[in-house]
């Protein structure tokens, strides 16, 4: 089965994920599994952990505001869609400034990760991605998801293979 994970973020760059999610879910109802923010109800546990393996794994592609889970989901070959039209607790005028941030706007640049402007353009690469638009891209977005894990020597380990350790 096809599935949309939707790795929630904090309430400063995402303060209507439910309204969206909610939108996605009526969209594709059976489709999408929604991970809340730690800070937001979600856990830090090991448990939790191993869980998001299990649902990057599942997953079609991944809807983030800004997370380190697109880089996770790179690593995995998996695309993301960049949430860049939700309210920012810090204002309206803020609403999807995160993707303007240097380290993310760099990984907007990457093939398999799409910055979405409206919920209607979500939607849309949600469908292409269900459909199979991003298979071709797959090899190149673990290219350069795993340039920016062997940056330190250690990150990939900390990111992708922590977790399977942990599993």
């Amino acid at each position: 089965m096809n599935r949309i994970l939707v790795a929630g973020t904090t309430v400063h760059f995402w303060a209507d994920e439910k309204y969206i999610v909610a939108e996605l879910r009526q969209q594709f109802p059976s489709e999408v599994v929604h991970r809340l923010h730690p800070r937001r109800g979600g856990s830090w546990s090991w448990q939790a952990q191993c869980e998001l393996r299990e649902q990057l794994r599942a997953a079609t592609c991944v809807v983030a505001a800004f997370s380190t889970v697109v880089i996770e989901a790179a690593l995995m070959g998996k695309p993301s869609l960049l949430i860049g039209f939700a309210q920012s607790a810090h204002g309206p005028q803020m609403a999807g400034y995160h993707y303007q941030l240097e380290h993310m706007a760099e990984i907007t640049t990457w093939p398999g990760v799409i910055l979405c402007k409206t919920q209607q353009d979500l939607v849309g690469w949600v469908k292409a991605a269900l459909n199979g638009a991003f298979a071709d891209k797959a090899d190149e977005l673990r290219r350069r998801a795993q340039e920016v894990a062997r940056c330190d020597g250690h990150a990939q380990e900390r990111i992708l293979e922590a977790l399977e350790r942990m599993a």
